[in-house]
């Protein structure tokens, strides 16, 4: 019998794939079996195989910058798979001059491809319950984006992964850590909660009368003298 997964449930698959050994991440969220691909770089077969062995119908193609080395075979995956393609905004340009500049490592130029999502800072991307955040991360290219991954329905802090450039190691970018979201009480919440104490205790009051009222305000300190 196969395990009940609760609503969404994330796997991400990292594939070191052509033409120079790059990091792909496969996004997948298990209970729709949505999937989303990072920076497919020249690997659309072995990511299509991947595809199949994990039983995901591939939805989003995310490239977090527009090198050829990372966006190669972004064109024929999205014919292959239906899949939509994102860039950040300012970076959808390198997508089509790749298709004029032939580069050593590749065998040829990859096809021109437009996409289909222009990326904004914050932009989310959805696959069954998994949220993919679009973060702006300049670095490796002034326009370079990172990807947070998150599960926005977990009832515990979320767990989160951030899919790019943010880790730098031999072989470039890898999975950085675990995020924590920690609830913690805002200035706002805090006056709310002195107001709504205030009207329980005191009741509404009259605010008109108060400000046109001839009187001194006098504030207090509730913990000297005793009053």
């Amino acid at each position: 019998m196969a395990p009940v997964l609760p609503a969404s449930f994330m796997r991400i698959e990292k594939l070191v794939l052509p033409p120079l050994d790059n990091n792909v991440y496969l996004v997948v969220d298990e209970g729709s079996q949505q999937a989303a691909v990072v920076d497919p770089a020249l690997g659309a077969s072995e990511i299509q195989a991947k595809l199949q062995e994990l039983g995901a119908k591939l939805t989003y193609i995310l490239n977090t910058h527009g090198h050829p080395d990372h966006s190669a075979d972004d064109e024929p995956l999205r014919k292959a798979t239906g899949a939509k393609l994102a860039i950040f905004e300012v970076d959808a340009y390198r997508l089509e001059r790749n298709a004029r500049e032939p580069r050593w490592f590749l065998p040829a130029p990859p096809p021109p491809a437009k996409p289909d999502v222009l990326l904004k800072e914050g932009t989310p991307v959805t696959i069954g319950g998994i949220v993919l955040t679009t973060l702006h991360t300049p670095g490796h290219t002034p326009e370079h984006i990172s990807i947070l991954v998150h599960d926005p329905t977990r009832p515990d802090p979320s767990i989160a992964f951030a899919l790019s450039r943010l880790s730098h190691g031999p072989y470039g970018p890898t999975p950085l850590g675990i995020f924590r979201s920690v609830r913690r009480p805002t200035y706002e919440s805090q006056m709310t909660a002195q107001i709504e104490t205030a009207r329980e205790k005191l009741g509404e009051g009259d605010l008109s009368k108060l400000i046109a009222s001839h009187g001194t305000w006098t504030v207090k300190d509730p913990s000297k003298n005793g009053g």
